[in-house]
């Protein structure tokens, strides 16, 4: 689903996509049955107050042009550091899934997104900035989820 889930977060058009299968995931890529204009995770945009007045590159619609342009400069930066994304990479994953099976050991259950954001949170962080996310603590990613949060009850 392409939709924030729980019920606090009032969300003013709910129209989601629900995929059945991995067969039906190509159907996002269509832009003549899936509009993508100013959304990426959920109904909403987060507030240009924080980038300026600028939209970021995720959510231009594929037929802005600066999409095109900001989508090849990502791409780019990403190539450029390929050689170190992959191991980087492994690592994190690793940690993820081994704190996921210890809290499930432990508790029965483990939430998947508190530690998957702190895990995308730090991987992007190591990757394209080379900072070491244990000198920042265990703020980062809680901060930007307070932004998107915020942001998306406007």
């Amino acid at each position: 689903m392409n939709i924030l889930p729980g019920e606090f977060v009032n969300v003013p058009d709910p129209k989601v996509i629900v995929l059945a299968d991995a067969v039906s995931f190509p159907i996002l890529f269509d832009h003549s049955k899936v509009e993508k204009k100013d959304l990426i995770v959920g109904t909403y945009v987060p507030s240009t107050s924080f980038t300026g007045g600028y939209k970021v590159g995720g959510y231009l619609d594929p037929s802005d042009e600066k999409h095109g342009k900001l989508k090849g400069l990502f791409l780019g930066l990403f190539a450029s550091i390929h050689h170190k994304t992959t191991p980087v990479s492994q690592t994190y994953f690793a940690a993820l899934f081994d704190n996921l099976e210890s809290d499930v050991a432990a508790k029965g259950q483990a939430s998947f997104n508190t530690y998957s954001d702190n895990m995308i949170f730090e991987l992007l962080l190591h990757v394209y900035y080379n900072i070491d996310p244990a000198k920042l603590g265990n703020k980062g990613s809680s901060m930007i989820r307070k932004w998107l949060l915020s942001s998306s009850i406007q």
